[in-house]
Formats: C-alpha cells, sequence, structure tokens
C-alpha cells in the first residue's frame, strides 16, 4: 500500500536529514508519496509604535527575501528527493504563511492531509541549549496529536538499518506496532526487534508475553513476515538508556515507541522524567517514531 509523509522542510541544515532519512530507508522508494512543506515565519509586527513602522518598500523587500528563501528551500529538497526517483510527480510542495506558529501549521496540515507520519529534522543540542532552546520537534511532543511523528537526526558514517520496536502494556506502545507494521508491511526488508526493558531479573511474565504476542499480531496483520521478527528483553532500571544502549550497539536504523500525553513541568523542563523525551535528547544518528 502506498504510503504518504509529510516532510517538514526550512533552510536551516536540519532540514535535510528527514529527507536523508527517507532515501535510505525505503527500498521500495516508488510506494511512497511526499509532501514538503514550509512554513514561512510570521512577518514582524510594527503595531506598537507607528514610529517603527517601515516604509512600504522596505516592507515589500522583506517579503521578496521571504518568498525567495522559501522558493530555494522547497525547490532543493525536491531536486535532492527526486534524484533517480521512480517517479517525481509523487513528490509534491506546499508552503504556508504561519499565523499561529510552525507547529500549529504543521499539526494542522498533518490532520488535514490525513498523512501516515510527520517526518522532521532535528539537530543534536547539549543540556544547557535544550534549556533555551524550544525547537520545533520538542514542541510538537506536548502536543494532543494523533498522528505518528518521525524525529530525525544527522547520520553517521555507518549505514543503518532495522527498527528497534519498544513495546510496554500501554495502548501507544499497540499503536506503535501497527504503525511499524504498516510502514514496512511485506516488501520492506528491514527486520523488527521486539524489545522490552524489566525492572528486575524475574522471569517473563504472563503481561510480558501478552504485550509481546500483541505486537506480533500487529505486525501480522499487516503481513510484516514473521521470520523477520526478534525479540530481546533486557534488565534495567532506567528504561530510556536501556534502549539507547540497544539503538545505538545494534545500530538500528528508527527507534519505534509509544507515547502517553503528559504535560509539561518547570521541573521537567530541567530533568526530562517521559520516556520519548528522554530519548529525543540522547539518541543520535538514529530516527525516533513516536505514535501517541
Amino acid at each position: 500500500m502506498e504510503k504518504h509523509f509529510l516532510l517538514a522542510v526550512s533552510g536551516d541544515r536540519t532540514a535535510s536529514y528527514n529527507l536523508r532519512f527517507v532515501k535510505s530507508f525505503f527500498s521500495e522508494f516508488c510506494d511512497i508519496r511526499l509532501t514538503l512543506f514550509y512554513v514561512a515565519p510570521r512577518p514582524p509586527s510594527w503595531d506598537f509604535d507607528a514610529v517603527l513602522q517601515p516604509e512600504q518598500a522596505a516592507l515589500a523587500e522583506l517579503e521578496e527575501q521571504r518568498r525567495t528563501h522559501e522558493h530555494e528551500a522547497l525547490e532543493k529538497a525536491w531536486e535532492w528527493i527526486t534524484y533517480r526517483a521512480c517517479d517525481p510527480g509523487k513528490v509534491h510542495k506546499k508552503a504556508v504563511r504561519s499565523t499561529a506558529g510552525t507547529v500549529h501549521e504543521i499539526i494542522h496540515e498533518a490532520r488535514a492531509g490525513m498523512y501516515d507520519a510527520v517526518i522532521m529534522g532535528r539537530r543534536g543540542l547539549s543540556w544547557f541549549e535544550e534549556l533555551v532552546e524550544d525547537s520545533v520537534s520538542h514542541q510538537i511532543l506536548w502536543k494532543d496529536i494523533d498522528f505518528p511523528i518521525w524525529i530525525c537526526r544527522r547520520a553517521g558514517d555507518t549505514e543503518r538499518s532495522n527498527v528497534l520496536l519498544c513495546l510496554d502494556e500501554s495502548a501507544p506502545a499497540r499503536r506503535v506496532a501497527d504503525h511499524v507494521g504498516f510502514i514496512l508491511g511485506e516488501k520492506e526488508r528491514h527486520r523488527v526487534t521486539l524489545f522490552h526493558v524489566k525492572p528486575d531479573n524475574a522471569h517473563v511474565t504472563p503481561k510480558v508475553q501478552r504485550i509481546l504476542d500483541d505486537a506480533r499480531e500487529a505486525l501480522a496483520y499487516n503481513k510484516f513476515p514473521e521470520e523477520l521478527t526478534d525479540v530481546k528483553i533486557v534488565q534495567a532500571k532506567d528504561v530510556a538508556d536501556a534502549i539507547v544502549r540497544e539503538a545505538h550497539d545494534g545500530n538500528y536504523a528508527a527507534v519505534a515507541c509509544g507515547r502517553t500525553l503528559d504535560h509539561p513541568t518547570a521541573m521537567g523542563a530541567l530533568i526530562p522524567s517521559s520516556v520519548t523525551t528522554k530519548l529525543l535528547r540522547k539518541l543520535t544518528d538514529c530516527a525516533l517514531w513516536i505514535s501517541k
């Protein structure tokens, strides 16, 4: 089945991370459609002081610069992603002017277009930079959204493949298992590792077995080959750290996990409590697939 993705595009260098991931991850590139989506920033407001209002010529120059930037960003992305593509006609360009912020525009377009995933790029940030920069990828995690998000980092020199599917008993984990199965289906030859972190060294309980069985059922429903499925259960106190170790040691292309909607707090900005927020900050090289 053909998949349709919304790729956020900007003039920032991180905008290429999602393009590169898509091109490297999919072997059946003919079975996907892409919409390259550019959000033009809101124009500055000059209403607070009539003395500071610019001349019409200056406003026209700002508008022309905005349009040029928008055109160049979309054209560059389109040319790069369609090089040797099966059908360039399946890659569309769309630009909007922000009225309520970039995150709002992305969410609005994702819902209106009913895309199978929203794919964004993200650069690595230090702990201190996270405190002062409220990135789009960070903001969107706190929104009540009903579509999967892929957040892509700069790919390293090592070729990566396969998906680490992180599982617990939550509804979002079951939904992300279905999403992974739908994306890979019966054509993509990536392996999927069902990954569960338990707090102690006890045997696998019926509850854990039920979690694994539900994930297998979701993959099978989407015709994902059973022989490409692996299972790994580890003991760890910190779930996020265990996932990061496995993702890097296993050289996975993507980590998929569910996220239960919670609400940010002042302390949460300093010490992230949710697994997905920790993964967003700690994962490098591989993409993070999130379903709520």
